[in-house]
């Protein structure tokens, strides 16, 4: 179990989403689709007040995003970039080539 000691309690919605350095309403989200793990009194219904550990949340955290960030999807946030970088790089050699090929 986790000690409450060394200031690792968190009281509050407001004081978890200021220690994660993010909205109350991302921390529902995490908590509904992510298993954040928050605590409520035993028997306490889902507006009940929660409290969590930050030694847990920081486990979560890096469990659940590995990469750091959680807004970070690999490959799925601009997937014309590639598109665009390809043509770009395309653009530019060709333009080399133009430039610098041997004149008959």
């Amino acid at each position: 179990m986790s000690e409450i000691s060394n200031g690792n309690l968190l009281r509050s919605w407001k004081e978890i989403a200021a220690y994660l350095g993010c909205d109350i309403r991302t921390c529902h989200r995490w908590e509904a689709n992510h298993g954040m793990p928050v605590h409520r009194a035993e028997g306490g219904g889902h507006k009940s007040p929660v409290f969590a550990y930050k030694d847990e949340l920081d486990r979560w955290f890096r469990g659940t995003f590995r990469n750091g960030h959680p807004n970070h999807k690999a490959g799925k946030g601009r997937p014309w970039l590639k598109w665009a970088l390809g043509g770009a790089a395309v653009l530019v050699l060709a333009g080399a080539y133009l430039i610098f090929r041997e004149k008959p």
